[in-house]
């Protein structure tokens, strides 16, 4: 199962039916899990795709490379209807399709993605770039926020449910220190 990337995988996210993959190919694989068989191949990332995630409430995947998040709709072909950016653009469908190079590395001001998170409740998206983390609504596929306060690239995140209505954000960066912060925004 899971034979068809061309160069090592990087990344995955699962469900009790759906597995993606992310790979050093440029691509990301949906498979089924029951059948083992491939789904779809979301290509067109500008590099190595990084970190892969998806959200079963709203049918999208979201695949990292550069400093891209493409935002994959598998209900509709598996098309690219949007490509996020590490400073908070929101760009309609694949801004990355276009490019003519082999590998793309981040325009000026854009920085590199490590790993993207999911709220709880599937309602933000977080991603790690940079200093500091960005923060999108789901629902709108809008910037909402970001968190700062490390010196060093964030390398890691995780968000986990609270009592309160705000996320609890946990980041490690390459400052050395591990941050835990609740998201500046409450989710639905």
């Amino acid at each position: 199962m899971a034979e068809g990337h061309t160069k090592p995988i990087l990344c995955l996210d699962a469900t009790d039916e759906l597995l993606f993959t992310g790979s050093k190919d440029r691509s990301c694989k949906m498979w089924n899990l029951v059948t083992g068989q491939e789904i779809a191949a979301l290509k067109g990332h500008p590099s190595n795709v990084v970190s892969v995630k998806y959200c079963s409430l709203s049918g999208l995947v979201f695949s990292v490379s550069t400093s891209y998040i493409k935002v994959w709709d598998i209900r509709d072909s598996a098309k690219c209807v949007r490509t996020l950016t590490s400073s908070g653009q929101v760009v309609s469908g694949d801004a990355c399709a276009a490019a003519s190079t082999r590998t793309i590395t981040s325009a000026q001001g854009e920085h590199q993605i490590n790993q993207i998170a999911l709220s709880p409740s599937g309602s933000m998206l977080y991603a790690a770039s940079g200093n500091a983390v960005r923060i999108w609504e789901l629902s709108r596929l809008q910037p909402v926020g970001k968190l700062t306060g490390h010196i060093g690239p964030v390398m890691c995140l995780t968000v986990a449910r609270t009592a309160s209505p705000r996320d609890l954000v946990v980041t490690g960066s390459k400052d050395h220190y591990v941050k835990v912060r609740r998201s500046p925004r409450p989710g639905p």
